[in-house]
């Protein structure tokens, strides 16, 4: 009992311990795949650039029309939607060689001073769709000529991330930690990209607060915060980290149920193996419990049965003594037998051969008298009891018996006495009982066929 008991404890110990494990390692695979993902739209960055870098010096060499080279880099496997020239004065060449004017929404000289660079959001030529712009310069001489730039229209940056954490079940953000402009927002699909302290607050999970969000995202920080989603109800954990580029930030908002996915999965398993443990052990203590109550009953059989005859012993004849006083309302029988010619037998015939006469002796009075109060008291003695019985039927019983077992070629001597119940005392019932079980026996010796008491 003590193992299963350690057992049943060491087991609950280690699955806490599991539990505990694999929530760190949900968290730690939360983070993993937020920097998979920011790895590789800084590799994508880098890529773009070493391409525009390429560009850029071809376009320096040639006099050809920059429209031509522009598209070259259509379809490329880059973040570009398509790519422009801006040249001094403000003017812009499109992919397609219309040069147009974007006085009043780009600067050249202002691009011009930054050298290669990833704008933040700003607003297409058209006024309406919000692009990023990787720009690149042409230098021609020593002189920035033109600023080769690679067009990103964020409607579609969403598509063409390099990585999709958890398999694309989780909402993916790309955010300004400067000033909180969305760059990718997968969760507000077919909106524009709006800014994530316009959203206001949401329902922080205990220990989390906006604040610490805001800091975090404007610090460059790694960190989560957890929330309840205002649309599924659901906690959402929302992790960031920086990125290399500006002052970007990647930022994953994972359901609940998909950040412990692995978790839940193996706490289903630890529970289901605990849940069998449990069973086991409940198995193991019935099976204690009735492996005890029938060892238990067995002794107390083996303690007050007569292994020969079944029936009860002295022990138990004793035993019931003091509850016979006490049976009945009428009056007690007691019925005292005693086997004629036992050791006779036994001496002349073998001891199997006076056990079988023993076991049949029994046998007639379980089939006259039951087996509640019979018992066997000495070697060839019997006691029998009957609580409120008639005297009549008693007595019919009694010639039965000898009768059945004479018919075998078994003797028994018997002597029946009665007294009031309840009694007091079943000293002298007992004695008369006896002392008549002697008077028959005498009767039964003084029969010539008898007279050598061997049967």
């Amino acid at each position: 009992m003590v193992l299963v008991l350690w057992v049943a404890v060491a087991s609950f110990w280690v699955t806490e311990q599991v539990n505990r494990q694999e929530e760190q390692a949900s968290f730690t695979s939360l983070a993993e795949e937020a920097d998979k993902l920011a790895r590789s739209i800084e590799e994508r960055v880098d890529s773009d650039r070493e391409k525009l870098t390429l560009l850029a010096e071809i376009l320096a060499m040639g006099e050809e029309a920059p429209a031509e080279y522009l598209a070259l880099y259509q379809d490329t496997g880059s973040f570009f939607s398509r790519l422009e020239l801006l040249l001094p004065g403000d003017r812009v060449v499109t992919a397609d060689g219309e040069e147009v004017s974007a006085a009043g929404r780009l600067s050249f000289a202002q691009e011009a001073a930054r050298g290669a660079h990833v704008t933040d959001r700003e607003t297409d030529l058209d006024g309406q769709s919000p692009v990023v712009r990787h720009y690149v310069p042409v230098v021609r001489q020593g002189q920035t000529a033109a600023l080769l730039c690679g067009v990103i229209e964020l409607g579609e940056l969403a598509r063409e991330l390099p990585y999709q954490p958890y398999g694309g079940q989780t909402a993916v953000y790309l955010i300004d930690g400067a000033t909180g402009d969305f760059l990718v927002d997968t969760w507000h699909t077919g909106q524009q990209p709006g800014n994530i302290w316009a959203l206001g607050s949401r329902p922080m999970a205990e220990g989390y607060n906006d604040a610490q969000l805001r800091q975090g995202l404007v610090n460059g920080e790694s960190n989560f915060v957890v929330f309840r989603s205002q649309t599924t109800g659901e906690y959402l954990y929302f992790y960031y980290t920086p990125l290399a580029v500006n002052q970007w930030r990647v930022a994953l908002s994972v359901p609940e149920h998909l950040v412990f996915a692995r978790a839940q999965y193996v706490r289903s398993l630890l529970d289901r193996m605990l849940a069998a443990e449990g069973a086991a052990f409940l198995l193991y203590l019935c099976w204690m419990v009735y492996y005890i109550r029938r060892e238990t009953r067995e002794m107390e059989r083996q303690g007050w049965e007569d292994a020969l005859t079944g029936l009860y012993n002295r022990n138990r004849y004793q035993h019931d003594l003091p509850i016979l006083a006490q049976e009945g309302r009428r009056e007690l029988c007691c019925i005292f037998v005693d086997v004629n010619g036992l050791h006779e037998l036994n001496n002349t015939q073998g001891h199997q051969t006076g056990d079988r006469m023993l076991q049949e002796v029994a046998r007639q009075i379980r089939q006259d008298f039951g087996t509640q109060w019979s018992y066997r008291v000495g070697g060839d003695e019997f006691v029998i009891f009957a609580v409120d019985r008639d005297r009549e039927e008693i007595l019919r019983r009694t010639r039965t018996a000898t009768r059945e077992l004479e018919r075998k070629g078994y003797y028994i001597s018997a002597g029946v006495a009665w007294t009031p119940a309840p009694a007091r005392d079943l000293a002298p019932l007992l004695q008369a009982a006896e002392q008549r079980m002697y008077e028959a026996k005498r009767s039964f010796y003084q029969n010539a066929a008898f007279d050598r008491r061997a049967r």
